[in-house]
């Protein structure tokens, strides 16, 4: 197959396409791949940085809404998973790319989940102890960020401002104003 360069853009790398066999075979393409575990080191080459914001109180539902359809600037890229105060059962997830944006359910927190109903396997079990801090159990704000001249402490600002107040809070507790995002169902098992 031939080797094709597309028009170079100043800010990313060139893309090449070729042949995946001939690819494997070359020296260097295991350790390409061995470089994925430390991303930084190409987003650095690139111009490009990232940062994950943390947090574990949730979202006001229309705060958030406003904060992700809004001006990202700098952001080409954005993956994450989230909870709104108006939904502490659900894990959402938000993707940014480019332009295009999407929200959508991911499941259930297993903090919501009745623990007969939790795995056995030890690895599972250990991904929820991972992530697990009273009094929210697995519930929480992961958000990444990747981008070009972006400025990650106005993010952090308006992502903390979206954040529900007070460590003592209980969701199930909560009366606020309406949730903007469409409605979520369970599908049969």
């Amino acid at each position: 197959m031939e080797q094709i360069a597309m028009p170079p853009d100043p800010r990313l790398p060139v893309t090449v396409l070729s042949d995946i066999d001939r690819a494997q075979r070359q020296p260097q393409w295991a350790k390409a791949l061995g470089d994925l575990a430390d991303p930084t080191c190409k987003t650095k080459a690139y111009g490009l940085a990232s940062f994950v914001y943390r947090a574990r109180r949730p979202f006001h539902p229309a705060r958030i809404q406003s904060v992700l359809s809004g001006d990202l600037r700098g952001v080409i890229r954005a993956k994450s998973q989230f909870w709104l105060t108006t939904r502490p059962d659900w894990a959402a997830a938000f993707s940014l790319a480019g332009a295009i944006s999407t929200i959508w359910p991911l499941g259930e927190w297993w903090a919501s989940v009745p623990p007969e109903r939790w795995p056995a396997q030890s690895e599972a079990m250990q991904h929820i102890e991972r992530y697990w801090a009273e009094p929210r159990g697995d519930r929480r704000q992961e958000l990444v960020f990747i981008g070009a001249g972006m400025d990650p402490s106005a993010i952090i600002a308006a992502l903390d401002a979206a954040l529900i107040g007070g460590d003592d809070f209980t969701p199930w507790d909560w009366q606020g104003p309406s949730d903007p995002f469409p409605e979520w169902h369970r599908t049969a098992a």
